[in-house]
């Protein structure tokens, strides 16, 4: 159930909201502890000890790096998602660019 729908005033803020707001790309740099393993293609990361992920994440690095020189792939996009742990802080310092989209 969508909540707006339930009193007029909330149903003008989430419209005012929908057309007022902004969509931003934002990159920056961030610590691998910041980074949620699911990034790295790391599912049931229980069972995988700390040198296990820590192997695994640096095999996807290099991976993905390699896949981005155009002599080994025709990969198209530098993009890459990663997914940043909920409690992460990313201080101003390491943001590097804002976009707006």
């Amino acid at each position: 159930m969508n909540i707006s729908k339930l009193n007029t005033v909330l149903w003008d803020i989430e419209h005012k909201w929908i057309e007022e707001s902004k969509r931003y790309i934002v990159n920056f740099i961030a610590d691998l502890e910041q980074i949620q393993l699911i990034s790295f293609e790391i599912n049931n990361c229980d069972f995988y000890s700390q040198e296990d992920k820590a192997m695994i994440i640096k095999k996807w690095m290099i991976e993905n790096a390699i896949s981005r020189i155009p002599e080994f792939s025709s990969y198209n996009s530098s993009d890459v998602i990663a997914y940043i742990e909920s409690s992460t802080s990313i201080c101003p310092e390491k943001i590097k660019e804002i976009i707006e989209i």
